[in-house]
């Protein structure tokens, strides 16, 4: 894997052709989503404890479909997957995602702060090799501010 922070060029597609629709950015959203709500008046129920606490239940929701599959249908691209299963994933996921960058939104902090420290911080993969994190997975997220 190519250690990327340096020319920010994290998008396209992975080694095995998968890549996001990046005509959809986090701002377009954040602007539907604020439309969305203030043309039902539901601006004033889009507190960040409610939504917050909505973000939880969907999470949960996501985390039910894997509760009780066993490892082997788990593996990267979920083959074995009916498109069904696929399809009900992918709601779930948008559901975290949407609920995510409202709470951001309303919140006025931006949700990619972390990834900033991540993308700067980070020890490049050439200097640990590529399964240095493997036994601490956690390690790669903590982050000195000092």
């Amino acid at each position: 894997m190519t250690d990327n922070r340096s020319n920010n060029s994290w998008a396209g597609p992975d080694e095995s052709g998968h890549s996001f629709d990046n005509s959809v950015t986090l701002e377009s959203l954040r602007n539907a989503l604020k439309s969305f709500a203030r043309e039902r008046d539901w601006e004033q129920y889009h507190t960040p404890r409610n939504l917050a606490l909505a973000l939880v239940g969907e999470v949960g929701e996501l985390c039910e479909i894997f509760q009780w599959r066993a490892d082997a249908e788990l593996s990267p691209g979920l083959p074995g997957w009916s498109p069904a299963d696929k399809e009900h994933l992918g709601e779930e996921l948008s559901d975290v995602l949407l609920y995510l960058i409202r709470l951001a939104d309303r919140c006025q902090i931006g949700p990619l702060t972390r990834l900033t420290y991540f993308q700067k911080c980070s020890p490049p993969v050439s200097r640990f090799g590529e399964s240095s994190n493997v036994q601490d997975p956690k390690k790669r997220f903590e982050i000195s501010l000092t």
